[in-house]
């Protein structure tokens, strides 16, 4: 054990050009580092920092987007345990699980932030973003309906309030806004918002 530990930190280190040592960053460590900048842009906002906030959230969203995961695992179900290869697919599964669970949480506060902050556009953006990482959230798909309604794309709204209630049918909220979205494009009469009522 000891002798793969010696190894691995072998391989991460190395020499520059000045001759002196330096450590690559692991993934771990790597995580460990983004999540506690993540925690403390989080701290910032509760403590009404919200520009600070921001710019930290973009900061830990641009690395995130620089961290590229060697391959994506294409069977999970293949019994390869102990074996090199399922140690390196079990790996890479792991890494990009942590990048894409941190990288949602950073673009749906992002959204939130730039919904304070008063740039909805912004805020659709980066909800749309927490969406390609996580789209069973029907809270971000309400938020990206409101801000797409915001900014008169209704058809954008209309399709993001279709699937919050395809999340979850029925809700009231999202059933009066999806409604109102409807009559604004023109593809709803009150026989039709009636009929859908009762159903």
């Amino acid at each position: 054990m000891l002798a793969q530990w010696v190894a691995l930190t072998d391989q991460n280190s190395g020499t520059n050009t000045k001759g002196k040592k330096h450590v690559t960053e692991t993934n771990e460590a790597r995580e460990g580092r983004l999540r506690e900048a993540y925690e403390n842009a989080l701290s910032q906002c509760n403590d009404g920092n919200t520009l600070e906030a921001k710019d930290a959230l973009l900061a830990i969203a641009k690395e995130l987007r620089s961290i590229s995961v060697e391959e994506t695992v294409t069977s999970p179900k293949r019994k390869l345990l102990g074996s090199p290869r399922a140690t390196k697919r079990l790996r890479l599964a792991n890494e990009a699980a942590w990048i894409q669970s941190l990288r949602y949480a950073v673009n749906r506060n992002l959204g939130d932030l730039f919904v304070t902050l008063g740039d909805p556009s912004e805020a659709l953006r980066s909800y749309g973003l927490a969406l390609d990482d996580d789209d069973s959230d029907f809270v971000i798909w309400m938020r990206a309906a409101r801000a797409a309604s915001i900014l008169g794309q209704l058809h954008v709204a209309r399709r993001a309030y279709e699937t919050a209630l395809q999340i979850r049918p029925g809700h009231f909220l999202c059933r009066d806004n999806y409604f109102s979205v409807l009559r604004a494009i023109g593809d709803l009469d009150e026989d039709a918002e009636r009929k859908l009522n009762l159903a």
